[in-house]
């Protein structure tokens, strides 16, 4: 486990180490350094070299075709950004309207004492007074639950 971590640490790091070194102390227990013991015997571990990799190579048309497709890509992300913003404004000016109207119709209920309908035959045909108060609280409920915070 020890030398597994080890010979990681030595691959993972720059070449500023030449050298590994290796030895027991007197205690039996196994130690690695870059620089040797001084009292104990060390052994020298060469350690294989890494091989450099290839960085590719990106020409500039093939820069400036990543540069369009980036810009093209954040582009739209902003129209998509603004067109939700705008139809966000239009759904919020609606509403807006809508509750302007429920409120009004609010008050008109609590103004008005006797509510009406037409019959099949265009008759007005009064309804109770239970029936209006339901209507009313309808619609302070609606416009409670749409309007309202």
């Amino acid at each position: 486990m020890v030398l597994t971590t080890l010979i990681l640490v030595c691959l993972t790091t720059s070449h500023a180490w030449s050298q590994v070194y290796k030895w027991v102390d007197e205690n039996g227990k196994v130690h690695f350094g870059d620089q040797p013991p001084n009292k104990e015997k060390a052994e020298t571990i060469d350690l294989p070299e890494q091989p450099v990799s290839e960085v590719p190579t990106v020409t500039d048309a093939e820069r400036r075709e990543r540069q369009k497709r980036l810009v093209k890509a954040l582009e739209e992300e902003r129209l998509e950004k603004q067109k939700a913003k705008e139809e966000k404004k239009k759904k919020e000016a609606k509403r807006k309207t809508y509750c302007a109207q429920l409120k009004a119709r609010v008050k008109d209920s609590e103004r008005i004492g006797r509510f009406y309908r037409y019959d099949e035959n265009g008759e007005r045909e009064y309804i109770s007074d239970e029936q209006a108060d339901a209507f009313r609280k309808s619609l302070k409920d609606e416009y409670q639950s749409r309007c309202s915070g």
